[in-house]
């Protein structure tokens, strides 16, 4: 079933938020409506992007990319931008954070293309969660399903193994939750039509799945160790602090800033407490969370924001047969967030003296208090 929005980012069952059709894994694989050239240039570069910044040569070789027209692949498929976007995300990224020092300037080459990309996906001009999780893997048997065991990195900034499983286990993690997220949306549908057993239905669809991806979550540990993620792999996923972006007028010579990419990225939470209504106290964290919805796809924001009624929460209140199952919707999110809590700890916190999360949030104490008031919507 799909619960069509644009093409790309619908959500289906079977993907979740992962785009559709599978993501373009090479521009030569399709007419992109570039020169053969251009495609492989980019594609060269970041088959080699790891080598290039362990060589230190990664500055050299995107100084010197000219900035290309990307206008040709107007109009064709939508994943043609989307490839694109990753590519020089990545490339914006990497040239700030794996240089010998940070860089406070992006070369034209890339800063041009990336920004007008931006422009076409709607998101901003930097590397976020729908780069590096949704349209970054691929299927090893292109007929099997979208396992861990049957998933693989597309583009990474190392050659580590820890690198390529954080992210593999997102990606499961979107997969899986195709089934809860359609289970959100049905359950409001039922509720519209005072269908009492098919709410419950969904009630059982959306914890069940809930606990589906908090079991994937769990075996982060399996290949991505702590030490490795942090020495290693966060580093290049923070985000820009006062970068000029060269020869891009909009910007008009002002240094910019953006968030850096994070799981907090994510729409499934997002999706989940919109539909079973629970709301947060305004804090600094909420008001991140709040501002990091321009960084998802427009159609994903879209996705939430249909779910925003609290229709699903008033209708258990009143039908005391439903609130077990709704009780137990929020007692497995609490679980998740358990999760994310430890693993937070584990991988970050208790590695640093100044800890914060990708995203530049002070995360700890407010993954706690996010805890305790979702337990706080218990019927």
């Amino acid at each position: 079933m799909v619960y069509s929005m644009q093409t790309g980012w619908q959500v289906t069952t079977e993907s979740g938020f992962l785009i559709t059709p599978d993501p373009l894994t090479d521009l030569g694989m399709i007419d992109s409506g570039l020169d053969e050239e251009i495609t492989e240039t980019l594609e060269s570069i970041a088959e080699d992007l790891p080598d290039l910044i362990i060589s230190g040569y990664l500055h050299d070789v995107l100084d010197n990319l000219p900035a290309f027209d990307l206008s040709p692949v107007l109009g064709r498929d939508d994943r043609i931008l989307e490839r694109l976007h990753l590519l020089y995300t990545y490339f914006v990224n990497a040239y700030v954070h794996m240089g010998e020092t940070t860089a406070h300037n992006i070369p034209a080459g890339i800063a041009i293309p990336t920004v007008w990309l931006s422009e076409q996906v709607n998101r901003p001009p930097m590397l976020s969660y729908a780069d590096m999780v949704l349209n970054n893997w691929r299927r090893i048997q292109t007929d099997g399903d979208l396992s861990l065991e049957n998933l693989d990195l597309l583009q990474t900034f190392t050659h580590h193994y820890d690198e390529q499983w954080f992210f593999l286990v997102h990606v499961a993690i979107e997969a899986q939750a195709g089934i809860l997220l359609i289970a959100l949306k049905e359950a409001h549908q039922a509720v519209e039509d005072d269908d009492v057993q098919q709410v419950l239905s969904c009630l059982r669809d959306i914890r069940q799945g809930l606990v589906e991806i908090t079991k994937t979550f769990h075996r982060m540990p399996e290949h991505c160790d702590p030490d490795v993620y942090y020495q290693m792999v966060r580093q290049p996923l923070f985000g820009l602090n006062d970068v000029i972006f060269e020869g891009v007028e909009r910007y008009q010579g002002q240094a910019q800033s953006f968030m850096g990419g994070s799981g907090a990225q994510s729409t499934i939470i997002p999706a989940v407490l919109a539909g079973l209504g629970v709301h947060h106290q305004a804090s600094e964290l909420t008001h991140y969370l709040s501002a990091i919805r321009s960084y998802m796809p427009k159609q994903h924001q879209d996705f939430v924001n249909c779910l925003t009624k609290d229709i699903l929460r008033d209708y258990c209140k009143q039908h005391l047969h439903l609130q077990d199952a709704y009780n137990h919707c929020l007692r497995q999110v609490m679980t998740f967030r358990r999760a994310h809590f430890y693993y937070a700890k584990t991988y970050i916190f208790e590695k640093s003296t100044t800890p914060v999360g990708t995203g530049g949030t002070d995360f700890m104490h407010f993954l706690n208090i996010l805890i305790q008031e979702t337990q706080a919507h218990l019927l």
